[in-house]
């Protein structure tokens, strides 16, 4: 079963960004999160996160094909609210770099 998720899952990036969901303990994940906020200090990235206790996977199947997708993501809003955060760091720096300082 394990394996059937691995070779189903979407792992295919069409818009130029990478969206992951990882499981993590606490330490780690601060971590991860000073790495990130880091990198947008200096300006190399903007990022999103969203932390949950639990995983959702969304089968999709298409008749006929043969074949299935699963989509992986955070519960409790996921890529969603993560999104909202790296949308607001975008907003932030355009009106940053508007605004003479």
């Amino acid at each position: 079963m394990i394996d059937d998720n691995l070779a189903s899952s979407d792992y295919r990036k069409y818009d130029n960004t990478l969206k992951m969901v990882v499981a993590l303990d606490h330490t780690s994940r601060l971590a991860v999160a000073a790495l990130l906020e880091e990198a947008r200090i200096e300006n190399r990235i903007f990022y999103g996160l969203h932390v949950t206790d639990r995983a959702m996977i969304t089968c999709l199947m298409h008749t006929g094909a043969g074949h299935e997708v699963h989509f992986v993501d955070a519960a409790d809003g996921g890529y969603a609210y993560a999104a909202k955060q790296l949308k607001g760091q975008i907003k932030a720096e355009a009106a940053a770099v508007r605004t003479p300082r």
